[in-house]
């Protein structure tokens, strides 16, 4: 939401990744190596996209190497056989199931596809003719036959939706929108090379190429139309203007586009709106014109910032409009005596954003419009909202628009107790109706815009749009909608969700913790339709995403045509109960997964159940075919292959084959209770080496709940720090337990869950030396990991914490500068969950932060943060190595030069997993101290290496604590 965005805090996110795993039964072979090192991560692959024919008879997947190196592989589904492409990815099959396209991206090792032949295409021409060596290029492969023809020198490409043509767009030269766009007949293999062109896009049925056109000098732009199937061209308008903006209506072919209009006593630019009704009948075109409209508000003009959005029935057309920006007055030359404008920044309390938010979201914020609806053909707007920052949710008709306005509420925004009102405004008049007052959460218009859905209380409730009349539809149901689970100190908590409408728009589906309802809209006659609270089974609506296909081509400027709820291969807009329902299924506790369907009145059929993560499932567009991925934290994710009972699920990828050659740890899954009670649980990982009756240190990493990604599996890499596979590969125990807080003590609450969860693991694994266990996180789990080394009770050995907050009082009035936002509604009703303000419970405050109490630090603690954190404000881990420093105390201090709240540099990743290693090996496993533990380093010293490595006689070096601008700051 737009406007919430002005106040909404930034989540202090979890270093990536030490996430879950998956349980692996068996011990390492005899034969596999002890442990994997750098040169092994290398070669570690990662699954990427997958794709299927639409037919169901082939497959294609990408994926990437630890090296960096890429590699897309396709197959029949029923062959044994991969074809590979190197530095290929993003596959993507043609709607007729003929062609396989993909991306090729530069490849400095110089080899290209294997079987294929390379070609350009289409004609060169001027600055276009040698493509440089970093250039992508476009791989197109007849199934039929074999053959695959190499693209050269392709920045993008569109398919058209028929699959029959693809428009690739080559590199242009810079400064100019226009570049050549090569149009290929796929069967034919001939070509046509149209030159000059800004945006092209095709329309759904697929024959219908518009195109602005952008020459330099302007004359000649225009909006142009390919019929591919003809190759006939013709100009729908044509000026000394810019052309963008080109949008189809969906099932037809209706265009719209935006010509820019000269204005001299304006700098901005601004357009006239031009729509076409039945281009390939040569539909008279209509514009709209704002300087002609005398309603129209003269301070305001048609911006280009926002696409032209169709309703359904093609009436209406939807735009932005944003102020007009007049021309300045020559500057004169200044009077002796005067200065130049200072640099000053004025924060007012009055001010709704703060100064520095508006800094950081200066660039969008120039390009925020506010929306209005065109009827096509008149000669005026309907203004739907006058605030920028409001957000605009339109009916798929186009015949009801809602707006979320937070105006009023800056104060609960601050405090992270967000509302806004919501209106109802007509498009055809833009008169505005409140619709709800205070809403946490807003409200969802139904396809047709009969019928809003929100949440209130705790409660689904219904509101008819027309006659005004509301209803609790979920108010007789004994069971929870929103997610109690959740210990947030925030005023409503959040519901599980919505599903859809249901196809006529009587009743909707919705989720409590377990299960789908079906709820009439006027309250009456819920039926729970799953079953999944009897064996803590998760049930939810598998159509997000679904359907075939994926990379890079795609529609472009066509509309889109959404998913059907619940299923994977339907466009509709509600839910179809007449037909089965297919359903993701998780188990909550048992964290096995896979996929269900279910015909509304009878049982749920499970169609896979695993214990294993089972995920992305996708059906062929016209074939009962399906592909999902598969993996545990034993077993590398791959593709398979099933009909349409998913039973027979054949594994069509097979990444990581080289694994069996080394040890892996294995992971089980475990059950514990903290002191007050909470059933918890909690991943163990092993040691891929592990012998039983050895004893191994143990590190412990956490956040809030990790649990549910039991089954990932983790890719070794040396630049992922925190890396559960690497820990595991030099001789370590993980121990990922799921943590809850308690307001306004989120430190001693989190440190309980902790300290029970190591008790519970070494009471029942005998090879952990409980004597020798590290504790580590990064962000809110290097809160953590900072106040668990001050304050437990002989519990670690070493730890780590990476980018902590240290110091709740002086982060209390902290403004982040990644996103300009105050910290203190986070604080209250965010990760810390302090639940009041610094002032109304200092105490609490006090007694959760870990500078106040550092001089109870008996525990060597790593500190890690970038200096130009603008998450957690480098200033936090200052605190605690000057107190701890002052106190004589073991604390290390790292200092990553210009990285922010992770780090982002691939020798930055790699040293600091290094210096984690480095540092639980001397404290946990009694290796000996590297220098820079026991003495530093010295700034000259870290200057001349630095200077060595890069051969030049200065290295600018960044100061810790330097002022910098944050990266994306304009």
């Amino acid at each position: 939401m737009l406007r919430a965005n002005r106040y909404a805090a930034v989540l202090l996110s979890a270093a990536a990744p030490l996430v879950a795993h998956a349980q692996h039964a068996t011990s390492p072979a005899a034969s596999a190596t002890a442990a994997l090192g750098p040169a092994d991560y290398a070669m570690w692959e990662t699954l990427g996209n997958g794709a299927l024919s639409p037919d169901g008879k082939w497959v294609a997947y990408d994926l990437r190497r630890g090296n960096g190196s890429t590699e897309l592989r396709y197959r029949t589904v029923d062959n044994e056989t991969d074809h590979t492409v190197r530095s290929a990815t993003a596959p993507q099959f043609t709607t007729n199931g003929r062609w396989l396209l993909y991306t090729i991206l530069p490849d400095t090792a110089g080899a290209g596809a294997r079987g294929g032949r390379g070609r350009r295409g289409g004609a060169a021409g001027g600055a276009n003719a040698a493509p440089a060596a970093n250039r992508n290029k476009v791989g197109v492969v007849d199934l039929r036959s074999g053959v695959a023809t190499t693209f050269d020198d392709i920045q993008s490409y569109q398919l058209s939706n028929d699959g029959s043509h693809v428009a690739l767009r080559r590199y242009g030269i810079a400064g100019r929108r226009g570049s050549d766009v090569i149009v290929r007949d796929l069967d034919a293999g001939t070509e046509l090379t149209l030159g000059n062109v800004a945006e092209a896009v095709w329309n759904e049925d697929g024959g219908l190429l518009a195109m602005a056109i952008d020459v330099d000098g302007k004359t000649g732009n225009g909006v142009q139309l390919l019929d591919a199937r003809t190759g006939a061209i013709r100009s729908l308008d044509a000026a000394e203007a810019h052309y963008t903006g080109l949008q189809w209506r969906a099932k037809s072919d209706d265009l719209a586009a935006m010509r820019s209009r000269i204005d001299t006593a304006f700098i901005d630019t601004s357009y006239t709106v031009l729509a076409w009704r039945g281009v390939s009948a040569r539909g008279a075109k209509q514009a709209y014109d704002f300087s002609s409209d005398n309603a129209f508000p003269r301070e305001m003009r048609v911006a280009g910032y926002r696409a032209p959005q169709w309703s359904e029935d093609g009436s209406t057309l939807f735009f932005g409009i944003a102020p007009r920006e007049p021309k300045p007055a020559p500057a004169g030359a200044r009077a002796v005596g005067d200065y130049a404008p200072a640099r000053v920044q004025i924060w007012h309390a009055k001010d709704v954003r703060q100064f520095h938010q508006q800094e950081v979201n200066a660039a969008q914020d120039r390009q925020r419009t506010t929306a209005v609806a065109w009827h096509v053909g008149q000669n005026g707007v309907a203004r739907l909202t006058t605030d920028p920052y409001e957000t605009v949710q339109i009916s798929e008709l186009g015949n009801v628009v809602l707006t979320l306005d937070d105006a009023p509420y800056a104060a609960e925004y601050m405090s992270g107790r967000d509302v806004r009102d919501v209106y109802r405004v007509d498009p055809a008049t833009g008169k505005r109706d409140k619709l709800l007052s205070k809403s946490r959460f807003g409200a969802t218009l139904s396809p047709s815009g009969r019928v809003a859905m929100y949440q209130q209380d705790g409660q689904w409730w219904s509101v008819d749009l027309a006659s005004g009349a509301r209803a609790n539809v979920t108010g007789k149901i004994k069971s929870a909608f929103v997610n109690m689970e959740d210990d947030h100190p925030v005023p409503e908590r959040r519901a599980y969700g919505m599903a859809g409408f249901t196809t006529g728009e009587k009743s909707a589906i919705v989720y409590d913790r377990f299960d789908l309802w079906q709820v009439n809209l006027d309250g009456s006659n819920a039926v729970r339709l799953t079953r999944g609270k009897e064996d803590s089974t998760v049930y939810r609506c598998a159509s997000e995403g679904g359907g075939f296909g994926g990379g890079g081509g795609g529609r472009g400027g066509s509309a889109a045509r959404a998913a059907t709820p619940c299923s994977l291969d339907g466009e509709g807009r509600a839910i179809d109960t007449s037909k089965p329902l297919i359903l993701t299924a998780t188990g909550e506790y048992n964290k096995k997964s896979g996929y269900a369907r279910l015909a509304v009145g009878q049982p749920v059929q499970r169609l896979v159940w695993l214990d294993k993560q089972v995920s992305s499932l996708k059906k062929a567009k016209n074939a009962d075919v399906y592909l999902m991925e598969e993996q545990t934290y034993e077993e590398s994710p791959n593709f398979f292959v099933a009909g349409s009972t998913l039973a027979d699920a054949k594994q069509v990828s097979h990444t990581n084959p080289f694994q069996k050659d080394h040890a892996w740890g294995k992971q089980v899954l475990m059950d514990y209770s903290n002191k007050r009670g909470d059933k918890l649980q909690m991943m163990l990982t092993y040691p891929a080496d592990y012998q039983p009756g050895k004893k191994y240190p143990m590190v412990v990493y956490y956040y809030e709940k990790l649990s549910q990604g039991f089954h990932q599996y983790v890719v070794p890499s040396e630049r992922s720090t925190y890396n559960t596979s690497v820990f595991s590969q030099n001789g370590y125990f993980v121990l990922r337990p799921d943590i809850v807080f308690q307001a306004r003590n989120p430190g001693y609450s989190g440190l309980d869950c902790v300290t029970e969860a190591v008790h519970t693991v070494l009471a029942k694994v005998p090879d952990i030396d409980g004597k020798h266990v590290g504790n580590m996180g990064h962000s809110w789990g290097g809160y953590q990991s900072a106040f668990y080394a001050v304050h437990n009770p002989g519990t670690f050995a070493a730890s780590i914490a990476g980018a902590p907050l240290t110091d709740l009082i002086s982060f209390y009035g902290y403004t982040s500068g990644n996103s300009g936002l105050p910290e203190t509604g986070h604080f209250e009703t965010g990760q810390e969950r302090m639940q009041v303000s610094l002032w109304e419970d200092p105490q609490a405050y006090i007694r959760n932060s870990t500078v106040l109490s550092i001089d109870s630090l008996h525990t060597p603690l790593l500190l890690e943060e970038g200096d130009v954190d603008g998450n957690v404000n480098p200033f936090q881990s200052q605190e605690l190595y000057n107190f701890g420093r002052r106190l004589g105390k073991n604390v290390v201090y790292l200092v990553y030069e210009g990285e922010n709240h992770g780090v982002a540099r691939p020798e930055s990743q790699a040293d600091y997993l290094r210096r984690q290693l480095d540092w639980f090996g001397h404290y946990l496993k009694g290796e000996p101290a590297q220098p820079w533990i026991t003495d530093g380093e010295s700034y000259l010293t870290r200057q001349k290496m630095l200077k060595g490595a890069s051969g030049t006689a200065d290295v600018p070096a960044v100061q810790a604590g330097a002022p910098a601008r944050p990266a994306g700051s304009p």
